[in-house]
């Protein structure tokens, strides 16, 4: 089963939620407390969705963060995956079935696309079988 929290249960899963975060991210310890915060504001306010997948234990299995966002050249919105970590080996069907829970949301507030960033293959593979499309690639360049 797959809901999203509303923010007056985040403080039950803020730990949860931050492992994902740091997991995901990967910051250097001074990064991390400014991350946290920003998400932590995100989700009470709103502007950050926090879905999370239990089984029938009512264990967590996964967690994704998301982001609604605004193209403002295209007029478009479209729900942007900003996090998803799993606790046990993703499947391909666990995915099709939090894809889909992002679908219903994603049409309810009428965005155009879902969309994410991934550097992991296993990943990009997954997506790709889902019916995500690759659009560009992200490189970074360390200047400091």
């Amino acid at each position: 089963m797959v809901f999203m929290i509303q923010p007056v249960q985040v403080s039950k899963f803020w730990d949860v939620i931050k492992y994902t975060i740091d997991k995901v991210d990967k910051l250097s310890t001074d990064k991390r407390r400014k991350s946290f915060n920003k998400f932590l504001c995100g989700i009470l306010s709103g502007k950050t969705q926090c879905f999370i997948r239990i089984n029938k234990d009512r264990k967590i299995i996964s967690i994704c963060l998301t982001e609604l966002r605004a193209n403002e050249i295209l007029n478009e919105k479209e729900l942007f995956i900003t996090h998803y970590y799993s606790f046990k080996s993703t499947s391909q069907f666990s995915m099709i079935d939090d894809l889909q829970v992002l679908k219903d949301f994603a049409l309810r507030n009428n965005c155009v696309r879902i969309s994410t960033l991934t550097s992991i293959d296993t990943v990009f593979s997954i997506l790709t079988s889902i019916g995500f499309t690759e659009v560009s690639r992200n490189f970074s360049l360390e200047v400091l």
